[in-house]
């Protein structure tokens, strides 16, 4: 394949994660879900060679992000500058739910989504520790 063309459509894939960006901080109340930090990049090898089924797989990454953002459960996005990957944030009270949306992806994306904490969590359960040490 061409490099020219595998990096255009590799652009246009990693383009489709970075639509748009939500401020999570401006929410007004801490959620309940889980968050999740999902890290990504691009599978160049299993790119389709023909830009218009790249394109055709490009415009439903879209759709699908699009719809993630809409329904608020995928909160903030970015790509790394060099447009091998980037991360995204996500919240659900269903793993499976974010299992199954990952593999939506696959083979053209690869993932590495871990659970976290927010910073109210963390210092929550800091203060938790810290009293239980002095307690001794």
């Amino acid at each position: 394949m061409n490099k020219k063309i595998l990096a255009a459509i590799t652009f246009m894939i990693i383009a489709a994660f970075s639509l748009a960006i939500v401020d999570a901080v401006a929410q007004p109340q801490e959620s309940k879900m889980t968050k999740y930090l999902i890290l990504w990049k691009v599978n160049s090898q299993t790119l389709p060679t023909n830009i218009d089924e790249s394109l055709k797989l490009l415009q439903e990454t879209n759709d699908w992000m699009k719809a993630g953002m809409t329904s608020g459960q995928i909160k903030d996005y970015g790509e790394y500058v060099d447009g091998s990957g980037g991360y995204a944030i996500a919240e659900t009270d269903d793993i499976t739910k974010l299992y199954a949306a990952l593999l939506e992806f696959w083979p053209y994306v690869e993932f590495d989504a871990k659970p976290v904490m927010t910073l109210n969590q963390t210092i929550d359960w800091t203060n938790k520790i810290i009293a239980k040490r002095a307690s001794k």
